[in-house]
């Protein structure tokens, strides 16, 4: 949620939608599989994009 509400609040300021970069994440990634709590983990990746990304209207490339 805190995504999409800075996301939110970027929009309604410049009143242009916005660029969300990600980097680094394969790191935590490649630290998950190797210690054993990879399904934990990639359940946790894949609601963060979900909410992040996928349901984002207010981001570049969707459309309102």
């Amino acid at each position: 949620m805190a995504i999409y509400q800075l996301s939110s609040f970027l929009y309604r300021y410049y009143g242009k939608k916005v660029i969300l970069l990600l980097d680094e994440y394969d790191i935590p990634m490649q630290e998950a599989y190797v210690n054993g709590y990879w399904e934990e983990f990639a359940g946790f990746i894949r609601s963060l994009f979900h909410a992040s990304f996928k349901t984002n209207q207010l981001l570049m490339g969707k459309q309102l």
